[in-house]
């Protein structure tokens, strides 16, 4: 349709690196989808490793700042609707009480919690991303998609293994309402 940008969204993963999934963006704008693309530059926020293993604090402050990031980025995501709002070239062609979000790795993270803090994300996708802040306490409640290589839930071995790759793995992994967090509606 005229007028609709040829562009795309994916929220990407750790650090981004341009756009990710380029053809599932293109895919979705041949279908008259709008997409918008969120990029950060590299900054203190993503220039330290995705998680600190050298012990359990370390551990769990590198989650807090996971947890903190994700929500950073999910109020982004809901920014870029209102500023969708304010253009007048959108403003009276989107829909944007019913948008969707989608992203890959770290970004699936970020799709997952846009749903809690944005009631116009009506439908999540998360591309092979792990859980973070309330999506990964609470899971999600829309409508949403996991697509990733394997979900394993942590055994009891994993998450007291002696190995603190393995274990603090394990426990990244772990999600607390597991059932609701994969739940495909």
């Amino acid at each position: 349709e005229d007028g609709w940008p040829e562009d795309g969204c994916a929220i990407g993963g750790w650090p981004e690196d341009g756009v990710q999934n380029r053809s599932l963006i293109c895919e979705l704008v041949s279908r008259g989808f709008v997409v918008v693309t969120l990029q950060y530059p590299q900054t203190d926020i993503v220039a330290r490793p995705m998680a600190f293993y050298e012990s359990d604090a370390r551990f769990q402050h590198s989650v807090d700042l996971n947890d903190e990031r994700t929500q950073i980025y999910a109020r982004d995501a809901s920014t870029a609707l209102d500023d969708l709002r304010k253009t007048p070239v959108y403003a009276d062609m989107i829909d944007l009480e019913h948008s969707g979000i989608f992203g890959y790795s770290f970004g699936g993270a970020v799709a997952a919690q846009a749903t809690h803090l944005d009631p116009r994300f009506k439908a999540a996708v998360n591309l092979d991303g792990r859980h973070y802040a309330t999506g990964r306490t609470d899971g999600v409640e829309t409508p949403y998609m996991f697509v990733g290589e394997l979900l394993l839930m942590p055994t009891e071995e994993m998450l007291r293994s002696t190995d603190a790759v393995t274990r603090y793995e394990a426990r990244a992994d772990l999600v607390h309402d597991h059932e609701r967090a994969v739940a495909v509606t």
